[in-house]
């Protein structure tokens, strides 16, 4: 299971890392990274029994900064 684990979130970084890299190439690697942690962050906040609404407010946060990275 954990190889499938594995597996799933290296295929997850890969769609996350191309699909920035078509727009923005020189932020790719540094959001990737990012949406790669905060994705971690949510998922260990959900097993922590964080609410819908404390994981969609983080959710929320991280899509703003994001954001604001790609406007530089």
């Amino acid at each position: 299971a954990r190889d499938i684990a594995v597996q799933y979130y290296h295929a997850a970084e890969t769609t996350i890392y191309d699909y920035i890299a078509r727009r923005h190439p020189q932020s790719a690697q540094c959001v990737t990274d990012f949406m790669s942690t905060v994705m971690s962050g949510l998922s260990a906040k959900a097993r922590e029994g964080h609410s819908i609404e404390q994981l969609c407010a983080t959710a929320a946060l991280a899509g703003e900064a994001i954001k604001t990275l790609l406007k530089e």
